[in-house]
């Protein structure tokens, strides 16, 4: 953990240094990020009888485009530097940790700090021994994501890491569940890294669509106390824009069960507006959510019918999906000026 400490503090220095030795313009009150998301790490497995091919870690399709991803972020980090990657999910296709190890090994090459989101291929292990149900995998990932919170040695202020907590699900008997959500304060912007991943049982791993989890210790439950302290919690600076990174998108293009029921959708949004919208109206600090899962790049609004609104403080809240690694070498880069989103740039294979 010192030692990963370090190398990002390392690389931070060095990254300012290079820059304004180019003359690259280093503005305190501009924020840079990275999106990657859905790397399917071991995807071209195949089916083994009741189960899944065991992945051995080899190169593959996935790890090649995370790789080169990785190696542009980092390019582009030399004249511009980038101050947090967001991977947002599916790190592995079945949930093997030979397949999460894979995608450590290579994010891990990032010369600027990257913070996990919980994806829905990552909840439960589907190996050559079948599926290893109920979903544990969730504990396994939190634990071996734990040092990259505690030991965060990046910009701004990262705080609220749920991971370390083993939850009593009650949607699943004798079933304990980690869910993975944080926020980070820089400067000016306030994400949310949130898990809506259904813990559900599905037809090959873990159902596809979102719950809210909303029994104590849940991310719904998780969410409310988040948003009741920050209403008083001192951070560097002003919060000038709230921002939600999510694995899934709430306007879906297919049916809705591999998304979000427009009740849930609808539930969201009350516990914004009735915990913090006096402080935070939704219409002026809530720029939107960043979501993968659907594999595809889209720019719209989240809340497209009257009926998946509250009211016309959410007509304008806005949804951008980042396509998959897991067949491009794909990203989404963030520019935030004065703590507000400024400038969104999709950026689609070589």
């Amino acid at each position: 953990e010192m030692l990963y400490t370090q190398r990002f503090l390392c690389h931070a220095l060095l990254a300012l240094c290079c820059a304004r030795l180019l003359g690259v313009a280093v503005a305190d009150d501009v924020g840079s990020y990275a999106i990657v998301t859905d790397l399917h790490i071991g995807a071209e497995c195949k089916r083994d009888g009741a189960g899944w091919e065991d992945y051995d870690g080899s190169d593959d399709t996935m790890s090649e485009n995370l790789q080169a991803t990785v190696d542009r972020i980092n390019a582009r980090h030399v004249t511009e530097p980038v101050d947090v990657v967001f991977v947002l999910g599916d790190f592995g296709d079945m949930g093997q940790q030979t397949e999460s190890m894979k995608a450590y090994g290579i994010l891990n090459t990032l010369e600027m700090p990257w913070l996990p989101v919980l994806g829905n291929h990552d909840v439960m292990v589907v190996n050559s021994s079948g599926r290893n149900y109920p979903p544990t995998n969730d504990g396994w990932l939190s634990e071996l994501w734990a040092p990259y919170f505690d030991g965060y040695a990046g910009p701004g202020q990262l705080g609220g890491y749920s991971g370390h907590v083993a939850v009593p699900n009650p949607q699943i008997p004798d079933c304990t569940s980690h869910f993975v959500n944080w926020w980070l304060y820089n400067k000016g912007t306030l994400f949310l890294g949130l898990d809506w991943n259904s813990r559900a049982k599905g037809p090959d791993r873990c159902a596809t669509h979102a719950d809210l989890h909303d029994f104590p210790g849940g991310t719904y439950d998780w969410l409310n106390q988040t948003l009741t302290d920050l209403r008083t919690h001192v951070f560097e600076g002003p919060v000038e824009q709230i921002v939600l990174l999510q694995h899934h998108p709430f306007h879906c293009p297919f049916q809705t069960y591999t998304c979000f029921q427009t009740q849930d959708m609808l539930s969201i949004q009350e516990l914004f507006d009735d915990v913090i919208s006096d402080i935070y109206p939704i219409d002026d600090y809530f720029w939107g959510v960043f979501a993968g899962h659907v594999h595809r790049f889209y720019s719209g609004m989240a809340f497209q019918t009257a009926e998946e609104r509250r009211g016309v403080q959410w007509i304008n809240f806005k949804q951008w999906e980042t396509t998959s690694i897991l067949k491009h070498q794909a990203m989404t880069w963030i520019t935030t000026t004065d703590g507000r989103i400024s400038h969104l740039e999709k950026e689609l294979d070589s």
